[in-house]
């Protein structure tokens, strides 16, 4: 069953109700006794401890030698003027 607080009730205690629908009360504010909205908690994503080395496992499809080598002159120069290569050419 919903809390149903009144709008000048819920203007003077609005941190109050916040912090309860956020503990999961469901909490109507209503208008002339005819509830008109309803305060729901945003959900929020699981915020673990970083884990280093978690994504270590996706290395072995990088090929090692990606970056490694220097562009081409043509390769850099179309970079420089905003051009894509075409490979089939």
């Amino acid at each position: 069953m919903a809390t149903i607080v009144d709008m000048d009730k819920a203007k003077s205690e609005l941190p109050d109700l916040l912090a309860r629908a956020e503990g999961g009360e469901e909490i109507w504010i209503a208008r002339r006794n005819l509830p008109v909205v309803r305060l729901d908690p945003i959900p929020r994503a699981a915020t673990g401890q970083r884990v280093p080395g978690a994504l270590a496992h996706l290395l072995k499809d990088v090929p090692k030698d990606l970056c490694l080598e220097p562009m081409s002159e043509e390769d850099l120069r179309d970079w420089e003027n905003g051009h894509e290569t075409d490979p089939l050419k």
